[in-house]
């Protein structure tokens, strides 16, 4: 014989928690390293990176690294033109598709 038949529910996709983006150090006239916190979602699935040259940032054109390691926490982004400032954003994605976007911060490399 069968059992009793018990109903649930699951919870919606949530989106992930976004991370804190800490101010670029400048480790060179062309190199700039992005620093930012962890995300500890159970679903996470990688961190999106976008630059742009004007704020704010330009989240529809292609990031420049995808990094699919929640425990790495940093990005060297060298080959910058010196003196000029890039604005940036850092998206966590997870399992089920939605994303979340951290703050924006700016840096200028300098000699």
């Amino acid at each position: 014989t069968g059992s009793n038949t018990e109903k649930g529910k699951t919870n919606a996709n949530q989106p992930p928690t976004a991370v804190i983006l800490t101010q670029p150090a400048i480790m060179d006239s062309t190199t700039l390293r992005l620093n930012w916190s962890q995300n500890d979602d159970l679903d996470f699935e990688y961190y999106s990176i976008y630059r742009s040259e004007s704020s704010p940032v330009d989240t529809l054109a292609a990031p420049i690294a995808i990094i699919n390691n929640r425990y790495s926490l940093q990005y060297y982004d060298a080959d910058l033109t010196k003196n000029k400032t890039y604005y940036y954003r850092v998206f966590v994605t997870d399992q089920g598709g939605m994303s979340s976007g951290s703050n924006e911060v700016s840096g200028t490399p300098k000699p």
